[in-house]
């Protein structure tokens, strides 16, 4: 059975705008920024203009060099803290002109792809009265993204720290990676301490907070900056690997078992009909990339290793028995076996 499940699109972008300051924060902690850049394959001249695009590997790249050469596992969150919205432009600006918090977020979710290539970002609803913004790079080739996530959430948090003052706190913060060894700033940074091997990056708030007034809302610069991004908007779309997409938001129902074609697709910004088209290009049915989808994130948590009663829970079976005959299906060797074997 083959798992490949979309040809690669062009290596996404993120702007320039998003490492600003970082070069400075690295000679801060006594490292060489060139050094950095040149070992991610950047040059500072790439960074230097805000509105120019660099690659979104590369980006990553730098925070996880950074983290490991300057020794501080809480390199990204600290950059993060530090990041006001502004910093980001057209998009930051955008936000904190909107009328109140849930237009921030929904405007930045909507307009990100513009900023930020291979990303998910969006507002989610949860049980009771609270709400999570949802962050993930869905890019599947960036596998050294555990700093990227704490940067990002971090950025989050200003956001609402913007609206809701310095002091605030989320409800909770769950991150994908496990807890990094070291001393880090975690709770004195995030204001809670985060939960780990999570199924995503979200900030957890209370719902009623989306209502909540932007103290620097501008109507009509929010107009102007919408209509500009608006245009940019469609030349990114076009090169939005759709599948990728579709894999993330699958890989985060699989718990949940709610996995339906139309709700993956109204997940993802889509319409139902782009996916199929997007699927049959592919010569794919949508249980295709399911079981594509359980198998990479199988082979990927025994790897770690995840108790198999774990995995098997994380990617919606009731049984481990019932986990354990789809494994077998997909390579020929129950968990057990593909464990003992070496992977």
């Amino acid at each position: 059975m083959s798992y490949l499940t979309s040809a690669r699109a062009a290596s996404p972008t993120v702007m320039a705008a998003a490492a600003q300051g970082v070069a400075e924060r690295i000679a801060a902690a006594g490292v060489d920024p060139e050094a950095v850049l040149q070992e991610a394959g950047l040059q500072s001249e790439d960074i230097a203009d805000p509105t120019s695009r660099i690659g979104l590997s590369q980006y990553c790249r730098v925070f996880e060099i950074a983290a490991r050469r300057t020794r501080q596992v809480s390199f990204g969150l600290e950059f993060g803290a530090a990041f006001a919205p502004q910093q980001l432009g057209l998009l930051g600006y955008l936000a904190i002109s909107a009328p109140n918090l849930g237009q921030a977020l929904r405007t930045f979710a909507a307009y990100l792809p513009v900023h930020q290539q291979a990303t998910h970002l969006a507002v989610t609803g949860r049980s009771g009265d609270t709400a999570a913004v949802e962050y993930a790079i869905v890019d599947g080739s960036i596998t050294e993204r555990r700093q990227d996530a704490e940067v990002s959430i971090a950025m989050l948090l200003g956001l609402f720290r913007h609206c809701l003052g310095a002091r605030w706190s989320p409800q909770a913060i769950h991150l994908m990676h496990s807890r990094p060894e070291g001393r880090t700033r975690y709770e004195e940074l995030l204001g809670v301490r985060p939960l780990f091997e999570q199924t995503g990056n979200r900030i957890v708030f209370r719902r009623c907070e989306l209502d909540c007034p932007m103290p620097r809302q501008d109507e009509r610069l929010a107009r102007l900056l919408e209509a500009e991004l608006r245009k940019q908007l469609p030349r990114v779309r076009a090169r939005v690997d759709v599948l990728a997409l579709a894999r993330h938001q699958i890989a985060c129902t699989l718990e949940s078992g709610e996995l339906e074609l139309g709700r993956i697709a109204a997940q993802c910004g889509l319409q139902p009909w782009t996916l199929k088209r997007r699927l049959k290009d592919h010569h794919m049915t949508f249980q295709d990339l399911v079981t594509a989808t359980r198998y990479e994130h199988a082979v990927e948590q025994l790897v770690r290793g995840v108790p198999i009663t774990q995995v098997a829970i994380a990617l919606g079976y009731s049984e481990v028995s019932a986990f354990s005959r789809a494994f077998r299906q997909w390579t020929g060797r129950s968990p057990r076996k593909f464990l003992a074997e070496g992977g």
